[in-house]
């Protein structure tokens, strides 16, 4: 591994005003301005590297596999994190060790059962059946008895006459009878935001609620902020988890897992991520391309003995880092990315530091009203969150892998706007605290 730093780069900074609007064209345009090399990648037990999320969900796990009837215990919780934040990987990590280990970190011979569904692939009234048969096909083995047997039979005959509520009613009768032979069930549920809305209601309502004061299921639900839980006995009970950016040891993990064996590497790839999975990823996959380098206007990464580039193509970080953010928030307004770009070097969201950098860079003071409309905007898909201080007063806090990944593109790609834009953040910080 070679690291060499680069001369000369300054020319590419031509010294003059930039206006924001220049700036957020340019994350528009990144978005498809170079392919990002990351998909979704099927679960693999032994890529997983445990995040600290998981140990929570661990922990109520723990309460559930202990829990008799008459405690009364939450049974249902639900993971909030953007897409690509790892929340499918999460889901499944966590069933995967439901399944096969017991709360002692053991292999578990215990009575369990389980599955995880992707909510988005069921539409419609008629996909009912389809989720349906997908659960009872966990269930439906545990027992070998005449009642198992009518049961069943029961459950295909309302199948066949339409009478989903009939079906349904087996369905959960079944899983209650397996609390009784000391059987535990988990459901995860993937992709709940891309679910209709009908279906969902019917899980909840039909299923879940009946079951959430019971011993017997537990239910792992993921989504993207939104609010999901559509049934209100289960969304009144309901442990709500917020998927945080991944620290240095997980992200080394996962470079790890992906070839990447030199340790500076892997530091300044977390370093640009912030901790987010997506851009780690994207990152990740980048460095191990045969075909390109990565360039820094401060180093260059150059691939490890045996993966050498075979041409001279290279990509600047800023435009990887661009296109990341530009994939991330397209469906973001052009006035709440604006509003992104001024409040990254910031620690939290002020409407007064706002309206400082519109005076100043735009020529007129933004009012409250545009504030809460970004601030409400980011809000609506996770990005920006409350916070209490030890004060006892609320102030809004954006995600912090996205404000770093914000300020590493702004600092390589518009040096001059990042000095005069910290400048007035200091300032202002500064102020605030005489």
């Amino acid at each position: 591994m070679s690291n060499s730093n680069i001369g000369g780069r300054d020319e590419l900074y031509v010294s003059r005003d930039i206006s924001i609007n220049e700036i957020v064209a340019d994350i528009h345009s990144g978005e498809t301005s170079i392919p990002l090399y990351v998909e979704k990648l099927p679960f693999k037990p032994g890529s997983f590297v445990e995040r600290a999320e998981l140990s929570k969900i661990q922990e109520l796990l723990e309460r559930f596999d202990k829990k008799d009837e008459d405690e009364q215990f939450i049974n249902v919780c639900v993971v909030n994190g953007l897409t690509f934040s790892g929340k499918t990987w999460l889901l499944q990590g966590a069933l995967d060790q439901f399944l096969n280990y017991s709360v002692t970190g053991h292999k578990d011979t215990g009575r369990r059962f389980g599955c995880c569904l992707d909510m988005s692939e069921y539409k419609g009234e008629e996909s009912i059946i389809g989720l349906l048969n997908d659960l009872m096909s966990k269930v439906k083995d545990l027992f070998h008895d005449e009642k198992n047997k009518w049961e069943l039979e029961k459950y295909s005959q309302f199948l066949k006459c339409g009478d989903l509520v009939g079906a349904t009613t087996i369905l959960v009768n079944i899983i209650r009878r397996a609390s009784d032979l000391g059987y535990k069930g988990m459901i995860a549920l993937d992709g709940v935001d891309g679910a209709d809305d009908e279906v969902l209601i019917w899980v909840q309502k039909r299923v879940i609620s009946p079951l959430i004061k019971t011993s017997t299921l537990f239910v792992l639900s993921a989504c993207n902020y939104t609010d999901v839980l559509l049934d209100f006995s289960v969304k009144q009970v309901a442990t709500v988890l917020p998927l945080v950016p991944v620290g240095l040891e997980e992200s080394n993990g996962i470079l790890m897992n992906l070839g990447i064996e030199d340790q500076a590497t892997r530091e300044y790839i977390y370093t640009l991520s912030g901790g987010n999975l997506y851009a780690i990823g994207v990152l990740g996959n980048l460095y191990l391309r045969r075909d390109c380098s990565i360039v820094d206007s401060t180093r260059v990464l150059e691939p490890d003995e045996g993966l050498t580039p075979v041409s001279s193509d290279s990509i600047e970080i800023s435009d990887v880092l661009q296109a990341i953010i530009g994939h991330w928030i397209s469906g973001l307004s052009d006035e709440t990315i604006g509003g992104l770009v001024y409040m990254s070097g910031s620690p939290y969201f002020s409407f007064q530091l706002l309206g400082n950098m519109t005076k100043e860079f735009q020529g007129e003071r933004y009012s409250s009203i545009e504030g809460y409309r970004i601030l409400s905007e980011l809000g609506s898909i996770g990005l920006a969150t409350l916070d209490c201080t030890a004060g006892g007063r609320f102030r809004a806090l954006i995600d912090p892998s996205l404000l770093n990944l914000m300020d590493q593109y702004l600092c390589r790609k518009y040096p001059e706007f990042f000095e005069r834009r910290n400048a007035i953040i200091d300032d202002w910080h500064h102020l605030a605290q005489v």
